[in-house]
């Protein structure tokens, strides 16, 4: 297929969509589209080179790959080595562990089915993640692999009704997840889903079949695709049911933008900054998450000052040139050498995935128990119970909750140990394994994955509260889903005249991550440790319930004076994240709070 000026045009404003979204929604919400434009363009153009090359009798399958892992594998593979080395270096714990595991995925283009169970493309918790963006690659090798099958298998003469047929019943799939299932993070980064907007680019390819369209339909073409591309960017965002129907208009908008190969719109796409931009998309598309994902990271920020946006943009497009010139240019011209910018990078990727963790440990050094829960993970998003405090004691005390729960277990032990009681406990992320939340509330709060999995929990939770005198519940924010109120209440009706319930209050939460800002767990007064604590008063319902039955009780761990110099205590690290203490900071809540916690177990009958 003959170059097109006006296609790397295309790809410049759909590169600019997702650099300007992923440094700031606000600016352009649903910039997201940027990724479907690109999926069009590759249907287009890959599906007019098969066909072109099935009518002269030149296709083989053989060079069709070769030439896919020429342009996609080594520039991909080397940003991968660098995430990886930048990860080792910069990540801090358990973000170590979970750069390991995606790197494996990255690397075998597995990518999108790991994100899609997670809880959104949109939420903070994947804004720091440097690998998000391979999901997009991922679909787009294995569409690579399924397209020529279907191109050279089918008659030509049904290629456009099957083609139509498939789109028609995989977009219905995709409004299905999203309107009805309520699975959008799913359907989001879904191979299915997402195969219809490759398909409008392979219809538009055999419909054209090489011939243009007349000239003045160019010109209203090219400012009705453009018109709807950036009414697209500006009014979408992370509130529109996306991909779905919803997807269509840009992918319209695209192809519009393709149909008109002449007229203003055209010769605008075809300017040299938008054409040299739309040359390095594919590297820019590569190493721009990377960089803001790393710099979210570090630093532990969401929006960016002015003066950090502008080098995030000037490095994103040096690197990419870079990239574009000695790894991109180099590997497809040397068809000799190519197999090198796959073995050779794959070869220290797997090399660099096994030590990681081991390098991370030698430049940090920040031992686990400040990192993350080590106490009671047997029992945590698992059906096994397990037991702490004193375990010559028998047990009388459950302790069940989402992560905040988890984080209190070393907050017991201790003091199981030091007053002689020990206490059971099972523990879920996001949810309590209780009875009562709702899966449409689960859907809404996010983390679906998480309450999915906290249900298997229950049966087992339910007969560990029947077998206990005191429960103790404890989450971080007991309005996290509206039908907790109702859960935790239904919990209480159900409990016996000798059976007690205690619900913790949440401790201070911060604005930022301080294991992030201070990379260290004793206090750097260099650094500027200017944390916003945030008290989380008790919510009135939970007053409520406490005041109105009486073996339901609120211990208020809140205002204690460790939180005086938050997130430190003598100078020492309390917290493994914003809203999570750690073991230290969990056994120095003990120690101050020992005799509120001891007078209400010992008030107890």
């Amino acid at each position: 297929m003959e170059y097109r000026k006006d296609i790397q045009g295309l790809r410049a404003l759909a590169v600019i969509f997702v650099l300007v979204f992923h440094i700031n929604p606000l600016w352009l919400p649903g910039g997201f589209i940027g990724v479907d434009v690109f999926f069009v363009i590759s249907g287009f153009l890959v599906s007019s080179i098969i066909l072109k090359k099935l009518e002269a009798g030149t296709f083989t399958f053989t060079d069709f790959y070769t030439g896919r892992l020429k342009r996609i594998v080594p520039a991909y593979y080397f940003m991968l080595l660098f995430t990886c080395i930048a990860g080792a270096m910069l990540l801090i714990g358990d973000n170590v562990t979970t750069l390991k595991r995606e790197l494996a995925h990255a690397m075998l283009f597995n990518s999108n089915y790991v994100y899609a169970q997670q809880d959104s493309y949109f939420g903070m918790s994947v804004q720091q993640d440097p690998l998000l963006h391979t999901w997009t690659i991922a679909i787009e090798m294995k569409v690579y692999l399924l397209l020529p099958l279907l191109l050279f298998w089918v008659k030509r003469k049904l290629l456009v009704p099957v083609i139509t047929c498939v789109s028609i019943l995989l977009l219905l799939y995709g409004t299905y997840l999203i309107e009805i299932d309520n699975a959008s993070a799913q359907a989001y980064y879904a191979l299915l889903v997402r195969i219809p907007e490759f398909c409008v680019g392979v219809l538009l390819a055999l419909l054209l079949k090489g011939r243009g369209i007349s000239g003045r339909f160019k010109t209203y073409s090219g400012i009705c695709g453009l018109a709807i591309l950036f009414l697209c960017a500006f009014l979408f965002s992370h509130e529109t049911h996306f991909p779905g129907l919803a997807a269509l208009l840009p992918c319209i908008g695209a192809v519009l933008l393709l149909l008109a190969n002449d007229g203003p719109v055209h010769k605008l796409l075809c300017t040299k900054p938008l054409e040299f931009t739309g040359t390095l998309s594919y590297s820019l598309y590569l190493w721009h998450w990377p960089i803001i994902a790393f710099v979210r990271y570090y630093y532990d920020v969401n929006e960016f000052p002015v003066i950090q946006t502008l080098l995030i943009v000037v490095a994103t497009f040096a690197v990419a040139w870079v990239s574009y010139t000695f790894v991109e240019r180099f590997f497809m011209k040397k068809t000799a050498a190519f197999w090198y910018g796959i073995i050779a990078p794959g070869m220290v990727l797997t090399a660099l995935y096994f030590c990681m963790p081991a390098l991370n440990k030698r430049i940090l050094n920040i031992p686990q128990e400040y990192t993350g829960p080590v106490i009671g993970l047997p029992s945590n998003n698992s059906v096994f119970v397990e037991t702490f405090g004193d375990k010559s004691k028998h047990p009388q005390i459950f302790l069940t909750g989402n992560s905040h729960a988890l984080s209190m277990k070393p907050y017991l032990d201790y003091l199981g140990r030091k007053r002689h009681f020990s206490f059971r406990t099972l523990t879920s992320y996001s949810y309590p394994p209780i009875e009562g939340i709702t899966r449409k509330d689960a859907l809404q709060g996010g983390r679906y994955v998480d309450y999915i999995e906290s249900l298997p929990l229950i049966p087992v939770a339910n007969k560990e509260i029947e077998n206990a005198k005191i429960i103790i519940i404890a989450v971080n924010d007991w309005d996290v889903v509206p039908t907790l109120c109702t859960a935790i209440k239904s919990t209480a009706l159900k409990l016996r005249k000798d059976q007690h319930l205690i619900l913790l209050t949440p401790f201070p939460v911060l604005d930022k991550n301080p294991l992030h800002v201070n990379r260290s767990i004793v206090k750097d007064y260099d650094k500027a440790q200017d944390y916003k604590v945030i008290y989380r008063k008790p919510t009135p319902w939970i007053r409520q319930l406490a005041a109105t039955m009486p073996n339901v009780h609120l211990l208020d761990l809140e205002k204690n004076s460790i939180f005086n110099d938050a997130p430190f205590y003598n100078d020492t690290l309390m917290y493994y994240d914003k809203v999570h203490l750690n073991h230290y900071g969990a056994e120095v809540l003990a120690k101050h709070t020992e005799k509120q916690l001891m007078d209400l177990l010992d008030a107890l009958p």
